[in-house]
């Protein structure tokens, strides 16, 4: 999914061609789930307003497991509050936000700095979700992207995951350790 050849041609459009993957995971809204809170995304909450129109800093892949209605905890955004530079406004972000449904198998691409929050899963299942976060090369990813990889995975891996987990970045010092700690985890 990390490298699904469509969302790969947008976010290098957006990023550039040397783009890394900031993070990836899964998001499970339970049940009576309520609101996460409004926000922008990594890194732009770790800065100081006005945040930088260019370049961007990140674009967010929401994959929809399953479908994303009104009543399961659809996420909310604000379209154009990237162009804001700035962290949400609750109160415009209540009158402007508009809920994002659509059926399994959709993709959302959202700027980093667009202002976006869960809204309450009203239902009796959880709705689940896979987060993908893409960023320039120049910006360190919230989390390692090669921290649970095995070495198998990386033996087979193509250029361009290779490339989206940071492979390249990474000393022949941390190859050893990573390698090691593979080879410990397999046992």
């Amino acid at each position: 999914m990390v490298q699904h050849p469509t969302i790969i041609e947008i976010i290098e459009t957006i990023l550039g061609k040397d783009m890394t993957l900031g993070g990836f995971s899964a998001h499970i809204l339970n049940p009576g789930a309520t609101n996460m809170g409004v926000h922008v995304d990594y890194p732009y909450w770790t800065m100081k307003p006005p945040f930088p129109t260019y370049p961007i800093m990140e674009v967010q892949v929401i994959w929809m497991v399953e479908d994303f209605t009104e009543e399961n905890g659809a996420p909310l955004f604000t379209p154009g509050s990237q162009k804001l530079c700035s962290p949400p406004d609750l109160v415009h972000f209540s009158k402007t936000a508009e809920k994002v449904t659509g059926k399994a198998g959709s993709v959302v691409v959202s700027h980093g700095l667009c202002w976006h929050d869960t809204s309450v899963n009203a239902t009796e299942k959880p709705r689940v979700s896979i987060l993908g976060n893409y960023g320039p090369k120049f910006v360190r990813p919230l989390e390692d992207p090669l921290h649970d990889v095995r070495q198998e995975v990386l033996e087979r891996a193509t250029p361009k995951l290779k490339q989206l987990l940071g492979y390249q970045f990474k000393s022949d010092l941390f190859k050893d350790i990573q390698r090691i700690r593979l080879q410990e985890w397999n046992r």
